[in-house]
């Protein structure tokens, strides 16, 4: 979802960025759309101006710059005074500022002359929102049935081609669905499609006053392992017609793993001319560089699985090399063992890239 200046991630975001997940961020990215920079000013030094004016678009108010220079974006969860060399002495940087990159819990403030330019903005450049219907009921129709989310599968980013991957060979899907219409609801008709070719129908029954919802399971059903994508619609809300059927229908994007490594990998040292090798995985949220093979370095072999960092200049970005499903059953332990290779810049001030090895009891659910 783009708003001029900034973008809201709500299908994208890496499901592994929990610590964004609290609606913070959201209030940052309107931060954007109301004319504010990031803090540090997007120049990663001191210089850097988070109150500039961009060409063709001039503020009536002058709102005078009231934060502090800071050297970079901050991460994590900071607390206390904190410095760096271009605010070195109390207080410091404002990481609580929701301009900031800090975790979603810790955002906490505007400044008095962000909120002058915001104002500003409104005024000037989103004068519309101040007259907008936007917030006017939505004409009701008594049958109104609303998908809001296929909650198994799990939803992760479907709008960006991302998937949620499952050991298990048999999939219940569940869904959540709201009475969105002036009367009760009490049936309707599921139709479950995956890749657009009906596997179910399933009738329901209930009672749901106008706003209530309910979970729904959906009758279980054996997919084949791959890539899939799972729609499913509602229909013939109290045997009649929904008066609003563009949210009748839900999707979520999965794949079934093929069957779990057995005995597990002895080696791997990347030697195919395929990569990934097969059932392994590149998962690269950003689209930019990521896992791949190489020649540059090899043990014992000649070839690498890399990941040049070294040209990748985005932040905060997280890229996947993905085992195949291993077998552990009846095993007493496991050893991993791999070699690794790098190159450090000499610069403490800089946020290294890190390398972690996690394991997943579920396929990467958790």
């Amino acid at each position: 979802m783009c708003i001029d200046w900034g973008v809201i991630d709500l299908a994208c975001g890496s499901p592994f960025n929990g610590v964004y997940d609290g609606g913070r961020t959201l209030v940052h990215e309107i931060g954007h759309y109301f004319y504010l920079w990031h803090i540090w000013g997007d120049e990663n030094g001191c210089t850097g101006d988070d109150f500039r004016i961009q060409d063709g678009f001039p503020l009536s108010a002058n709102c005078t710059d009231d934060t502090p220079n800071q050297a970079k974006s901050t991460s994590g969860c900071l607390s206390g005074v904190q410095t760096d060399g271009c605010s070195s002495t109390a207080p410091g940087f404002m990481y609580q500022n929701y301009m900031d990159y800090t975790n979603d819990g810790c955002y906490g403030m505007f400044t008095i002359a962000q909120v002058c330019r915001m104002q500003a903005c409104l005024d000037n450049y989103r004068a519309s929102l101040k007259s907008s219907n936007g917030c006017a009921p939505v004409v009701a129709v008594n049958n109104d049935v609303r998908v809001s989310e296929i909650l198994n599968p799990v939803s992760r980013g479907f709008a960006c081609g991302k998937k949620t991957s499952y050991c298990d060979l048999q999939l219940t899907p569940q869904v959540l669905i709201v009475n969105d219409g002036d009367a009760p609801l009490t049936s309707l008709t599921f139709t479950i499609r995956v890749d657009n070719v009906v596997v179910g129908v399933q009738n329901w029954t209930g009672n749901l006053a106008t706003s209530e919802f309910a979970y729904v399971n959906i009758d279980a059903f054996t997919p084949p392992t791959g890539t899939h994508t799972l729609k499913i619609n509602t229909g013939n809300p109290n045997g009649g017609i929904d008066g609003r059927p563009i949210n009748d229908f839900a999707e979520a994007r999965y794949e079934i793993l093929p069957p779990a490594l057995n005995p597990p990998i002895a080696a791997q040292s990347f030697e195919e001319v395929t990569f990934p090798p097969d059932n392994w995985r590149v998962i690269n949220p950003d689209g930019g560089i990521t896992w791949a093979k190489t020649t540059s370095a090899g043990n014992p072999g000649i070839a690498s699985a890399r990941l040049s960092a070294y040209s990748y200049n985005s932040k905060q970005q997280i890229d996947y090399l993905l085992t195949p499903k291993i077998q552990t059953a009846g095993s007493e332990f496991l050893i991993l063992n791999f070699n690794l290779a790098y190159a450090k810049y000499n610069n403490d001030m800089e946020n290294w890239d890190q390398l972690e090895v996690v394991y997943s009891e579920d396929c990467g659910i958790t």
